[in-house]
């Protein structure tokens, strides 16, 4: 697991419930929500047994509006199994719960081909940092290019990686090994922000969780600074 900034890009569509406080929380065009996005903590299993247990932690503190719909989204999106009927109502579940973009993003993420089932027993909602909004600032094309490349050296290593192999990429523990077996795909929309000596970037990215077979997606919110090689700082 890891630490990341929280900063929700994208509205998602909250089901209509009685009036209670709320956290606003900031939008951005072509990003995805951040409230799912943690990864999950969950057992190993074999291929051809169910996923028995399922734990998702968010951080989060919020009224329980949010909270309620955080959880039942959670449930929702990493119950499955692999008939052609619970995948569709799967998919039609968890669209009530974003965006088009989102949507399109999270399309065969689980298939039939997938020799695993799981089941959400647990959703704990333990803490929220509301973010404020910032103003974008341009990137250089040169800079993107290297900046992606960066990226996507780092999270191919990533999933595996010791905290001898981060310390070349991260400073102090701002991202944290996470030992799961997952193969990196790809970037998706990676957003990148000037922020002074700094460059913020919002990515999503697809594994390949090697255990359930089905495509995790995960977004980051990073920022990176390149002294004579680029490092994660925040």
């Amino acid at each position: 697991m890891f630490k990341k900034n929280k900063k929700q890009t994208e509205t998602l569509k909250e089901p209509k419930e009685k009036k209670v406080r709320t956290v606003k929380v900031g939008t951005h065009k072509k990003t995805v929500i951040a409230l799912w996005v943690v990864l999950i903590a969950f057992t190993a299993i074999d291929q051809h047994t169910t996923h028995e247990k399922e734990i998702i932690e968010l951080r989060l503190q919020d009224t329980n509006g949010i909270e309620n719909f955080v959880k039942n989204f959670a449930k929702s999106y990493y119950t499955w199994n692999n008939s052609k009927e619970a995948i569709e109502a799967r998919t039609q579940a968890i669209n009530g719960y974003l965006t088009k973009e989102l949507q399109d993003l999270n399309i065969d993420t689980i298939r039939t081909d997938i020799p695993t089932s799981s089941t959400v027993t647990d959703v704990i909602v333990s803490d929220y940092e509301p973010k404020t909004p910032e103003a974008d600032a341009s990137v250089d094309a040169d800079t993107v290019n290297d900046a992606t490349a960066f990226l996507e050296t780092f999270f191919k290593l990533y999933p595996t990686a010791t905290e001898k192999e981060l310390a070349y990429y991260v400073f102090g523990n701002v991202i944290e090994p996470i030992g799961r077996d997952y193969l990196y795909s790809e970037l998706v929309n990676p957003i990148f922000t000037k922020d002074g000596d700094n460059v913020k970037v919002k990515v999503a990215v697809k594994f390949l969780d090697n255990q359930t077979k089905a495509t995790q997606v995960s977004q980051y919110e990073l920022v990176l600074h390149k002294d004579s090689n680029w490092k994660i700082v925040g």
